[in-house]
């Protein structure tokens, strides 16, 4: 017992007596769950403390106290701490059915973060302390720990760049909103390393209470869901789980209770994937947490594809950034795809399934993956028919849409204070810092136009726009071919691209006096004459991601005479 208060001098004293509480209570199982909601991170420090149940009374209370109070301490108390307690519990009684104990201590955030700090002082003043700036690097295991212990990481997927965090430290959390300047309506998407890691996130349980929003994401409700609804659910999601992951597609359902409702824009709902890129699997794995990342650069501007990217949009936070160690060059991108994954919510109540983002999952693969299981397949503000699509047009005839169905900005928001279910709901998105307008191949051909090139970086597919090529300022084509997945690969960069270049052979008396035409693809035909591609079946679909990618870049916006008259 001497050995007993000795420890508790250590140990602040309500601390202590929760614990002696906990012990001797029927919770004293449920004391590592308790623990890991209030603070995840005990449950991946590595302390293992044998004997739960039948340990005595002495040995639980003070390994929880020691516990809890570690986290408050410096490494060098930890150190200390750890061999008291050690030997403390060697001399219990019970010590014969012990387990040694083992401890991983969660290092300080600073000492994770760089061995060398760099501090910026630009931007700091008298009343804020001095920004730590981002830093590269290509160690997995230590980007892991700093992830686990409350630190962001950006880190690449096959998609796009990702800014990490511990999704169930929700200060980590917000403070991905903080260095985006998200607002805490635009939900944020959690990533596991594998399939059964997902139901820790969903609330796929019968008989569980959880939050179900009104259809008009308003003010959520709670209701209370029969377990033959869950069952359903987890039918759903399991099956679409196991045929697209790990990849680019994000399920959308009810969120488990210990998911943060910062996470959540507090809907309820949760968007969860499996990412396929080998570097990002390999971080999830040394974090051993769910980790939740949106897009690592600014809210609203451009989603970064390289390291670089991330530099230029996030470097003056205190962050690390995962880069593969083959990517030297300055903008060479890291994400195959290149655009954001497909967002589709799974509603068993409904028996539907909706599109809310378009990606490189397709609508009709969703179709296919859940043939039989009784579910409708729908996109966002369209009621699709389960019959074929209608054939794409005659080659050359004007109208003809590489799409299946157009894009409506209607059906997308400006309304930054209306929560979303899903992320990617905005109708001005991966926007460059210039002002950005589409234009037709159609539009091409007004007399209006060459006034207007001349100012213009130009963004062009399948060489539509090809006559502006000797007026603009700049001239870029993101598939000569006119390939869909090739031109989606490469936007983001070609993006950034535009927003940075000069003024060019342009007589502007300033570079702010830049505008970016990108091509309209929504009303074009598939190819026009002698250049690119017919886009067909599944690419045809893949079109519609490119193109509400391409709509958001300009908010919609087209191109007119307005522009160019004085």
């Amino acid at each position: 017992m001497r050995l007993g208060l000795l420890a508790c001098t250590r140990l602040n004293v309500l601390t202590y007596s929760i614990c002696c509480f906990l012990a001797r209570s029927p919770c004293a199982k449920a004391v590592p769950i308790i623990c890991n909601t209030v603070n995840h991170r005990l449950l991946h420090s590595s302390l293992r403390i044998s004997s739960w149940r039948d340990g005595s009374f002495f040995r639980r209370s003070v390994g929880l106290a020691f516990t809890v109070s570690s986290l408050n301490h410096s490494s060098y108390l930890y150190r200390r701490h750890s061999v008291f307690v050690a030997a403390l519990l060697a001399s219990s009684p019970t010590r014969s059915t012990a387990t040694p104990i083992r401890v991983k201590p969660p290092l300080p955030l600073n000492l994770l973060a760089s061995d060398k700090m760099t501090v910026s002082t630009s931007a700091s003043t008298s009343s804020s302390p001095p920004t730590i700036e981002a830093e590269l690097t290509s160690d997995v295991d230590r980007a892991g720990d700093y992830l686990r212990a409350g630190g962001l990481v950006a880190f690449p997927t096959e998609t796009v760049y990702g800014l990490g965090a511990n999704a169930y430290l929700e200060k980590s959390v917000r403070r991905i909103f903080e260095v985006k300047g998200r607002p805490l309506t635009d939900p944020l998407i959690v990533h596991v390393a594998q399939i059964e890691e997902a139901w820790s996130v969903f609330a796929c349980g019968g008989n569980t209470t959880y939050h179900h929003a009104a259809s008009n994401n308003s003010v959520p409700h709670v209701e209370v869901r029969a377990a033959e609804e869950g069952k359903k659910e987890k039918d759903l999601l399991s099956t679409l789980a196991h045929a697209f992951w790990p990849g680019p597609l994000t399920l959308v359902a009810p969120a488990a209770a210990a998911i943060p409702s910062a996470v959540t824009a507090e809907t309820g709902w949760v968007g969860v994937r499996v990412p396929s890129h080998s570097l990002a699997r390999a971080l999830l794995r040394a974090a051993a947490v769910p980790v939740v990342a949106p897009s690592a650069n600014r809210f609203g501007h451009v989603s970064p594809t390289s390291a670089a990217h991330v530099q230029a949009d996030l470097g003056g936070h205190s962050l690390l950034i995962l880069k593969e160690k083959e990517e030297h060059h300055a903008g060479q991108g890291a994400c195959e795809i290149g655009i954001e994954s497909t967002v589709a919510k799974v509603d068993a109540r409904e028996g539907r399934v909706t599109i809310l983002r378009a990606g490189a999952v397709t609508c009709s693969q969703l179709e296919s993956a859940l043939r039989g299981k009784g579910v409708e397949v729908v996109v966002k503000g369209h009621a699709r028919q389960q019959e074929e699509q209608p054939k794409a047009k005659a080659h050359g005839e004007a109208g003809g849409d590489v799409m299946p169905k157009e894009l409506r900005t209607e059906d997308l928001t400006n309304d930054e204070n209306m929560p979303q279910i899903a992320p990617g709901q905005c109708l001005k998105h991966y926007a460059p810092d210039r002002p950005t307008y589409l234009l037709s191949a159609l539009q091409a051909t007004e007399s209006w136009v060459d006034l207007l090139a001349g100012r213009a970086v130009i963004l062009d597919m399948g060489g539509r726009l090809q006559r502006l090529k000797g007026l603009a300022a700049h001239y870029m084509d993101l598939s000569e071919a006119g390939d869909v997945r090739e031109a989606a690969a490469g936007l983001f960069q070609a993006l950034r691209w535009a927003e940075s270049v000069d003024g060019g052979k342009g007589k502007l008396e300033s570079e702010e006096d830049l505008l970016v035409l990108i091509v309209d693809l929504r009303r074009e035909g598939n190819r026009r004459e002698g250049q690119g591609k017919t886009a067909e079946g599944e690419d045809a679909e893949f079109a519609v991601a490119l193109i509400d990618r391409i709509m958001r870049s300009a908010s919609g916006q087209a191109a007119g005479p307005f522009l160019v008259s004085p």
